[in-house]
């Protein structure tokens, strides 16, 4: 696509990598990302308008994703308010990427899951609706907010990948500890024995908020890979100014103990981030995107092989999919 041509005005945000584990061997990395959805650009009024243009943005996100702060690039990417899903898909597939886009309603923007062609086998879910949950609704109909997940043939165990992103603003926590308590139900139902499960997105909620307690407290036994970056009072993953200044953590990557990060891609020293914050000239969006490496744990390394006998379903059990399948929106 043409918008992809044009340079970036500045280079992105110089960010440092933490080493937090040992190597491990074979090993995930996995980037989660909300881009800011092109519909919600004008919502930042000190911001120069001219870095809000897609075609600044559109360039500077797809040179982010395929960036390598990590060593290589990112096996899985997720992604939260896109809205530009084909250019997105057209920029990565000359990466060796292909996606799946799950769209909040027509003519909203969604999310959006992409793989490497040459390192993960796409495999299918016994329903294949069981690919995208549309959360309930707390008094009526469903939720606008979805789920998206994928099933991966990863080495010699499968890999169960989630992104979401859920309800916004003050005063919906219980409805997002009840997504998030849901999510962890659809993940525990559709999951094989010894399945690594990856979720990543944006919670729309900090660390210690009754949503992120559920999702550690389920029987997934989900941990937090940026525990070692995001448990300090000056962390964050977001940082903007709206009608007044905000700055958390509310976008994370869960793992269950099959997985156990190694390396983390860090925020940038505050000292880089302009007065008017993001996103700005170096930077597309209002979020940070994260990026961990995730090995094999000690635990799922010695002990899995009694757990792969599990029942294979019908088409997509242990088999790629067909390309049909691949680049594609799935519907509502």
């Amino acid at each position: 696509m043409a918008e992809f041509d044009r340079q970036r005005p500045e280079p992105l945000l110089a960010r440092d990598v933490r080493t937090v584990g040992l190597a491990a061997t074979p090993s995930v990395v996995i980037t989660t990302w909300n881009i800011l959805a092109d519909a919600l650009r004008d919502a930042f009024p000190y911001v120069p308008p001219g870095c809000l243009e897609w075609s600044v943005r559109g360039p500077a996100i797809l040179a982010e994703l395929t960036s390598v702060p990590l060593g290589r690039l990112p096996d899985v990417i997720c992604l939260q308010e896109v809205d530009r899903f084909d250019e997105l898909s057209h920029g990565l597939a000359e990466h060796g990427y292909s996606g799946l886009h799950l769209p909040k309603a027509v003519g909203r923007d969604g999310l959006a899951l992409f793989h490497r062609r040459d390192l993960l086998v796409p495999l299918g879910f016994e329903r294949p609706a069981d690919a995208r949950l549309r959360y309930r609704g707390r008094d009526g109909p469903p939720a606008t907010q979805v789920a998206l997940l994928a099933r991966f043939q990863f080495h010699d165990r499968t890999l169960l990948v989630a992104t979401t992103h859920l309800r916004a603003k003050e005063g919906h926590e219980l409805e997002r500890e009840a997504q998030a308590r849901e999510l962890c139900e659809h993940i525990d139902r559709i999951r094989r024995p010894g399945e690594a499960i990856i979720v990543a997105g944006d919670f729309n909620d900090t660390p210690t908020s009754v949503a992120l307690e559920s999702m550690k407290r389920s029987s997934l036994a989900l941990k937090s890979a940026y525990t070692a970056l995001h448990s300090g009072e000056d962390a964050w993953t977001t940082w903007k100014i709206r009608e007044r200044e905000t700055r958390r953590v509310i976008d994370y990557v869960f793992h269950s103990p099959e997985l156990a990060p190694v390396r983390l891609l860090q925020a940038p020293d505050t000292a880089h981030v302009p007065a008017h914050r993001l996103p700005d000239w170096a930077f597309p969006s209002d979020h940070l995107d994260l990026a961990v490496e995730l090995g094999l744990s000690v635990e799922a390394r010695h002990g899995h092989q009694a757990e792969l006998g599990a029942a294979r379903g019908p088409r997509g059990q242990d088999s790629p999919l067909p390309s049909s399948d691949l680049d594609c929106t799935l519907e509502k």
